[in-house]
């Protein structure tokens, strides 16, 4: 497997597997949520997710870099410098094609992009979750301290 920055004909790809990496997680959300709240706050949550991934790969201050191997995506990862806390970053959309999941492609892609972000000078770096399976990989690679948000949701 070889970790590469991602270029213009792997926005395709990396778009399909954020689709498929997120519908399972998406699916938790609904089910927990019910189909009305889960409509109004995500309706066109595939759409957003590849404008997403659109912007990413234009961003100046952002960059995605993938997992290859044989020629085929496996997954991607990706950050954003802060423009207004020197010295930090942030990781964004992340995902890992479903068929390669817990094969540490996760744990490889978050190192990959720890060591590029050290090249750069950051030195704090924070990532923000809402899944189960992010939050083991990303403790993997040494991600520690947590602060637990909750959203709540209510129909009124």
């Amino acid at each position: 497997m070889y970790i590469r920055k991602c270029g213009k004909k792997d926005v395709k790809s990396v778009k399909k597997i954020a689709l498929m990496a997120f519908a399972a997680n998406k699916k938790i959300q609904k089910k927990i949520l019910g189909n009305s709240i889960f409509k109004t706050f995500y309706p066109d949550w595939q759409k957003k997710k590849e404008k997403t991934i659109e912007y990413l790969c234009k961003s100046r201050d952002c960059r995605i870099y993938v997992a290859e191997k044989d020629n085929k995506i496996l997954g991607f990862a990706s950050f954003r410098l802060s423009k207004d806390k020197p010295l930090t970053a942030e990781i964004l959309t992340n995902g890992v094609s479903p068929k390669y999941q817990k094969q540490g492609i996760g744990s490889a892609l978050y190192k990959k992009l720890i060591s590029e972000l050290k090249i750069l000078g950051i030195k704090y770096v924070h990532v923000n979750t809402d899944n189960e399976i992010a939050e083991k990989a990303y403790e993997k690679v040494g991600f520690s301290k947590k602060i637990q948000t909750t959203n709540y949701f209510m129909k009124i």
